[in-house]
């Protein structure tokens, strides 16, 4: 028990050292946390529309947005791996486009790979454009906005939280967090 009282304790005594405020770094946790749950949505749906397979797949393409986001913005030089990587990505995309019949929603595929992309260059972002000061609070607001978003939208959807979402929710926080 006493691990768990300094842990509530240094929680609190770090979340009071920076109060929120529409700094940048606040709002760029603001939108991360959009992407974290749109991308999250969006595979959900894309699941059920275009299974399991072409889902995971768009969901993984999606690390194609910061690197773009690091060339264009950033001005960052690609290598040659990334160059490859993504004209073999851009390739599958536009072939499977034009060959593959089976592919249900093409459209809600490519917003699965922007939506969720978009939430990993938000670090990159935030490491470039972001209060470096800040950067201990920006996965915590970033989770703590994804849970908000979330929380609005199960409202709207008028559904409830069950012990089998509360047992999955943990067993899933915890690598989601160690990856994030």
């Amino acid at each position: 028990m006493n691990y768990i009282f300094c842990f509530v304790l240094a929680s609190n005594l770090q979340i009071q050292s920076c109060i929120p405020t529409l700094s940048p770094t606040f709002c760029m946790t603001m939108v991360n946390g959009f992407f974290f749950v749109a991308g999250f949505v969006s595979l959900q749906y894309n699941i059920q529309r275009n299974g399991m397979v072409y889902s995971s797949m768009f969901m993984k393409l999606g690390i194609m947005i910061p690197i773009l986001l690091s060339f264009f913005v950033y001005k960052e030089i690609l290598t040659f791996f990334q160059i490859v990587g993504l004209i073999l990505a851009v390739s599958m995309i536009v072939y499977m486009n034009y060959t593959d019949q089976s592919i249900p929603y093409l459209p809600g595929l490519i917003l699965l790979l922007f939506a969720g992309g978009s939430g990993d260059a938000m670090s990159k972002v935030f490491q470039m454009s972001g209060q470096m000061d800040n950067s201990s609070f920006f996965l915590f607001y970033t989770f703590f906005f994804a849970f908000l978003f979330c929380f609005l939208f199960m409202k709207y959807k008028k559904q409830r939280i069950g012990k089998e979402e509360i047992v999955y929710g943990l067993l899933i926080a915890i690598p989601n967090f160690f990856s994030a």
